[in-house]
């Protein structure tokens, strides 16, 4: 097997072990039953300063994920060894292109280096795909996850609530 498709596996691998937390450091995941139990722990979004990567979910008046923006730099490691970033992009860039594959809701995004936006503006009016609402709890899921299996210095979630 070349040596490139083994690490595209290690790291396929090691992705898993993070979303389950199993990653071999001690604790581990909260389990939650629902996804409005995973959002009522993310604190809300009040402007604060944050050193590594900034992962904001936007929910709607009446608690619906419709998006999530991610900006900035975890700083874990060199560029090219860093696996906190490796582990966000991925969860980001595979729940944008698991949107445009598998739903027709239409998107709002923005992928530039250190910052990706994406909205479901369907979703905020609560008119969106089950399937677009599936993925965007997943994804929320999955930025949880890293940001408990590294620690909220590289990886601080926020949630930002409509009014």
């Amino acid at each position: 097997m070349p040596q490139k498709n083994r690490v595209i596996i290690m790291m396929i691998l090691f992705g898993i072990n993070i979303m389950t937390g199993c990653s071999g450091q001690s604790g581990g995941i909260v389990e939650y039953t629902s996804a409005k139990e995973l959002l009522e722990s993310i604190p809300e979004y009040n402007n604060e300063k944050v050193d590594g990567v900034l992962v904001k979910i936007y929910t709607n008046k009446n608690g619906i994920i419709y998006g999530f923006e991610a900006t900035g730099n975890p700083k874990y490691d060199l560029y090219g060894n860093d696996i906190v970033n490796a582990a966000l992009s991925t969860v980001a860039q595979n729940t944008i292109l698991s949107l445009k594959q598998f739903t027709k809701d239409e998107l709002q995004e923005t992928i530039e280096e250190e910052h990706v936006q994406c909205l479901i503006p369907s979703l905020e009016q609560e008119k969106g795909s089950t399937e677009a609402n599936v993925l965007l709890n997943s994804a929320t899921l999955g930025f949880y996850a890293i940001q408990e299996n590294y620690g909220e210095e590289y990886v601080k979630l926020y949630t930002v609530k409509d009014k």
